[in-house]
């Protein structure tokens, strides 16, 4: 079998130095770990923009972590308020038309006027873009690379809803009723 770097480059339809630049990069990781993680704890296991960027199929997150969320957010709005860039995150030939139309719209509008499930959504949105553009983007794994604050952001969103995920589980485990025969 060829070395893990072959066999990443191949999946990323890299080459092998670019598979090991992925590889020694901690944000590049982290993401990737928690994007997978996310996608397993909150989406069943596959991710599908048009069903889980709508805040009713994401978990219930804290207090604290809703200030977490709308710090990332916060920032993600600045970012994507310019229509140039929200179009390198998010091409209007490869994204959703449902849920490009809804970040848009939140674009469009104050931050301070958003709803929390509309935070939620357009965190979610994001994060999902930024893996999307890893695997399929334009710009290339070594543009991904450079931009670490928007891949520690996006990891910070998948965290939060990974641990609340795993909290509602725990949460609904404990109450349900033992099925000890008597």
């Amino acid at each position: 079998m060829n070395s893990f770097e072959d066999w990443l480059g191949q999946v990323l339809g890299q080459d092998q130095f670019t598979a090991k630049a992925v590889l020694r990069s901690h944000e590049a990781l982290h993401f990737l770990v928690a994007w997978s993680l996310f996608e397993s704890k909150c989406c069943a296991g596959y991710f599908e923009a048009r069903k889980h960027c709508k805040s009713e199929q994401l978990p219930e997150i804290s207090e604290e972590e809703a200030l977490q969320l709308t710090d990332a957010a916060r920032w993600f709005h600045e970012r994507y308020s310019e229509s140039s860039q929200f179009e390198r995150l998010a091409p209007t030939a490869s994204t959703s038309k449902e849920a490009r139309a809804a970040v848009t719209n939140c674009l469009g509008l104050p931050f301070d006027s958003l709803s929390a499930s509309r935070i939620r959504e357009m965190s979610v949105f994001v994060a999902h873009r930024v893996r999307n553009n890893m695997f399929h983007g334009n710009k290339g794994i070594h543009d991904w690379l450079r931009d670490k604050e928007l891949i520690a952001r996006c990891t910070g969103v998948c965290q939060i809803f990974v641990l609340a995920a795993r909290r509602q589980h725990r949460e609904g485990a404990q109450a349900e009723p033992d099925n000890v025969a008597a």
